[in-house]
């Protein structure tokens, strides 16, 4: 599957994975990518733009916002707590 992903920029790397114990009929591979190049390849793409939302949110269940909805990590507590501490 990883053959038929889009080129980008990103090289795919590979490491054999040798499990310590049992065995397997195939080699075991991991692929992986560089996960700061991939973050800078989000952010470098005008189209995704809209789509992306770093502030942090309350979210409610109900118009009397008597009880929180939690979605995403930006709609919690800790987003909260991070940005008073910056």
């Amino acid at each position: 599957m990883i053959e038929r992903l889009p080129e980008t920029r990103m090289k795919w790397k590979y490491q054999q994975i040798i499990p310590n114990s049992g065995t397997s009929s195939k080699p075991i591979f991991l692929y992986y990518r560089n996960p700061v190049a991939a973050v800078r390849s989000l952010l470098d793409r005008p189209a995704l733009a809209p789509y992306m939302n770093f502030v942090p949110e309350r979210q409610w269940k109900d118009q009397a916002m008597g009880q929180r909805r939690y979605s995403e990590i930006l709609t919690g507590d800790w987003a909260w707590e991070t940005q008073v501490r910056c």
